[in-house]
This record gives structure tokens, C-alpha cells and sequence, in this order.
């Protein structure tokens, strides 16, 4: 588990505030400005649905959780394998990037009951086991205090239920010095990360000063690096860190030792940019090369399964 960067005046308030504004102000961009989470990672999601919903229900059907929302791609991506009776909860810290996956469904005639809550990752408002299923995408490395989460997690999830997560960065890839200069060449050739952008900056600097949790101005970069908290490489415009993310075995031991394992599995994300939008063969070329020559992952999926009978 990645301890929380050490960052002097840094603490969840500031975080957790951060990320809200951040998103509020990309919700309306935030489908085109990340490909690698609506394209890159929704294969993954109906392979999952495939795997775990096409089965027998429990009586009065499923309830699952989708932590950390953002506009729905998991929601979308499950909806298929979705049945009468199932329940769909997505909480979302941001009201805007929650509106949007609203928006997404209104006026569709859908089998399932979606849930919308806005609401913080590490307060969850449900009942003991009260959850078959929780996903989370792209979630954990946002948060200054990971374990709070993780904690709820388990505490909201039958005996017999399943966490799945997705596109959390690796840290057992960025702890190898070839893997972490070829990332960081990577970056300086034109594939860093984007920083948010002026509008984005002064409305973050606006906000947070309002609420008397800055003094002065942030850098576009140091929001970037609050938002992106345990990120090894979005963090920094052209560095890698060594020592931020999360090594997906170690966070199951130390979070959920009595689950059972049921996938672990390395993916990069690297070529799913929006500059390469406009020549996917390219990314997807780079993204075969890599795999065969290294057949690492910048990012993983886990998916990990409670100990007990099946959901009644």
C-alpha cells in the first residue's frame, strides 16, 4: 500500500477539496480528455459483467456499488449483464461528473435501478453487507488516505461478494529503474500528461482560497500533482517517481487478507492519449510492441472475492 506522499500543509481537507473543483470543471470534457479510461479500460469492465453477472440472482436481485463514478463508463459497461430487480450505485464526489452520468440515462428504458449519490469515497452510506458487488476505476490513487476507503469497502460487502478495481498505477512496475527512464523518455518525446489548463487553474485557485485552504496561488502542475496524489507519473510533467503508487498484492494483503485473489493482471495505458487520438493505429502498434518486448503494466486490475457462502 502506498504510504500518503509527504507534503508539508497537505491533508485529506485539501485532497478531497482539490478533486472536487478539479472535476466539477473538467465534467464537460472529461469523456474526450481521457480515452484510456472510456476506451481503454471498458473492455476489461464487460468482461467482468460477463464473468460475474450472467448468473443466477439473489432474491430481489444484486446491489452493486460503483465508488468514485466519475460519468458512468463502469455503469455502461455493466448495463448489458444488468437485470430487473438490480440495483446500480454510483457515488460521486462531484455533482457535475455525477449529473452527466445521470444524463447519460435519462429518458432510456433500462432494466436496472440506478442509484445516484454524491458523496466522499471514505464515508460510505450503507449497511453492513449490504453490497454483492464493488467496483472502483481509476479511483484509489486519488485519494489522500486510500485505507479509509478500502476499510468501508469491506465493511459494506456480503460474504461471498466481490471487489473489483481498475487502472490503479503499479508500483512494482515504476520501481524498476529501465521500466521508470523508458516511462520518463516516454513523457519528454510528447507523451506527458497534460496539465489542467488556465481556465481549470483559476478556478481551482478561486475556490480553494475561498475556502481559506490556500494562501497562495497553486502552479498548474502542483494542482495536477494534488489531484493525481499517489500517481508515480502524473504527478510530475516529465518525472517518474519511484516510490508512489500501489503494489496490488501488498494492498490485498494488507487490506483484504482473507479474500481470495481471483485476478491480478498488469496493463499499460501509455498509448491511449488524447494526442494519439487521431492515429489510433499508431497507439495501438506501440501498445503491442510494448506488451511483447516487456509484457508489463504501468497500471493493474485486481479483482478479489469475501470469504462465505453466496448471497441468499
Amino acid at each position: 500500500m502506498a504510504d500518503a506522499p509527504s507534503n508539508p500543509g497537505v491533508d485529506a481537507t485539501l485532497v478531497t477539496a482539490i478533486n472536487r473543483v478539479f472535476y466539477e470543471s473538467e465534467a464537460a470534457s472529461y469523456d474526450h480528455r481521457h480515452p484510456e479510461v472510456m476506451k481503454g479500460d471498458r473492455s476489461w469492465w464487460q468482461k467482468v459483467g460477463g464473468e460475474v453477472l450472467d448468473g443466477p440472482r439473489p432474491r430481489g436481485g444484486l446491489n452493486l456499488l460503483d465508488v468514485g463514478s466519475g460519468t458512468g463508463m463502469v455503469m455502461e459497461s455493466l448495463a448489458e449483464f444488468l437485470r430487473p430487480g438490480d440495483r446500480f450505485h454510483s457515488i460521486e464526489l462531484s455533482p457535475s461528473m455525477l449529473a452527466r452520468t445521470r444524463a447519460k440515462w435519462a429518458g432510456r428504458a433500462i432494466a436496472f435501478q440506478p442509484v445516484y449519490i454524491n458523496g466522499q469515497a471514505g464515508e460510505l452510506p450503507f449497511a453492513n453487507a449490504s453490497m454483492d458487488l464493488v467496483t472502483m476505476n481509476a479511483l484509489l490513487h486519488h485519494l489522500f488516505d486510500p485505507g479509509a476507503l478500502l476499510a468501508e469497502v469491506d465493511r459494506v460487502l456480503k460474504p461471498g461478494g466481490r471487489v473489483f478495481m481498475c487502472h490503479e498505477p503499479n508500483k512494482r512496475f515504476f520501481q524498476s529503474p529501465l521500466l521508470r527512464g523508458l516511462a520518463t523518455l516516454y513523457k519528454v518525446a510528447g507523451g506527458g500528461i497534460e496539465t489542467p489548463g488556465a481556465d481549470i487553474c483559476q478556478r481551482v485557485n478561486r475556490e480553494l482560497t475561498a475556502q481559506g485552504l490556500i494562501r497562495q496561488p497553486l502552479t498548474e502542475e502542483e494542482i495536477h500533482r494534488l489531484v493525481e496524489y499517489h500517481s508515480p507519473v502524473e504527478r510530475h510533467r516529465y518525472g517518474v517517481s519511484a516510490d508512489a503508487g500501489f503494489d496490488p498484492d501488498e494492498l490485498a494483503r494488507s487490506h483484504f487478507p482473507a479474500y481470495r485473489v481471483v485476478e491480478v493482471d498488469e496493463f499499460t495505458t501509455f498509448f491511449h492519449r488524447p494526442s494519439l487520438e487521431r492515429h489510433p493505429w499508431v497507439g495501438r502498434s506501440l501498445e503491442f510492441l510494448w506488451q511483447l518486448l516487456l509484457r508489463h503494466g504501468n497500471h493493474f486490475r485486481l479483482a478479489l472475492a469475501k470469504p462465505g457462502g453466496l448471497p441468499a
